[in-house]
């Protein structure tokens, strides 16, 4: 099945979108609204990844993000498609630039989950699943490097649904040494 992004024949921006990597982007910069995005670019560090068991889609239990400041200012079209194909491309860009300059920059983890919602189209509920965001929180690289190597145990207590993510996401950042 022939998927809008193909069209570019980018392995990269191909790749970019059937990983998941632009659905964890959409949660970061759309649904975590309480972080600040604007003129940032979001690169994904880490993921969590599962199929949601009840819908045909990728459910993310954690997001490790890093955000860099935009330098480039694609000139957008017409084409909705093609403006999320320049804008993946500045970012990348964007990104390596940042990277080769040794660029740290901010980092959070963002944890969600997905959920239904009820919305009237064309006069009738329609239940939608729709990512929430749970909890998130800034981190530096030790806490990465710390969920990294207990990714295992932080795994089993989310499958387990126990602690709720909010008391998950302070036992994983706490400094004491698990």
């Amino acid at each position: 099945m022939f998927k809008w992004y193909e069209r570019f024949n980018d392995e990269l921006f191909n790749n970019y979108n059937s990983s998941g990597e632009a659905t964890a982007v959409h949660i970061v910069r759309d649904r975590a609204i309480d972080i600040s995005t604007t003129g940032k670019w979001i690169d994904i560090i880490d993921t969590h990844m599962y199929k949601h068991p009840r819908y045909d889609k990728l459910g993310f239990s954690w997001i490790i993000a890093e955000f860099f400041p935009r330098i480039t200012k694609p000139e957008y079209t017409d084409d909705d498609y093609m403006n999320k194909y320049l804008c993946w491309q500045a970012a990348h860009n964007d990104i390596n630039v940042h990277r080769l300059h040794k660029y740290n920059g901010t980092k959070y983890i963002v944890f969600s989950k997905i959920v239904t919602e009820k919305r009237i189209k064309n006069s009738k509920i329609k239940e939608v699943a729709v990512y929430k965001v749970t909890a998130f929180s800034k981190i530096k690289q030790k806490d990465i490097d710390r969920i990294l190597s207990h990714k295992d145990e932080y795994i089993g207590m989310i499958v387990s649904k126990h602690p709720p993510h909010k008391e998950l996401l302070a036992y994983m950042l706490s400094d004491t040494d698990q």
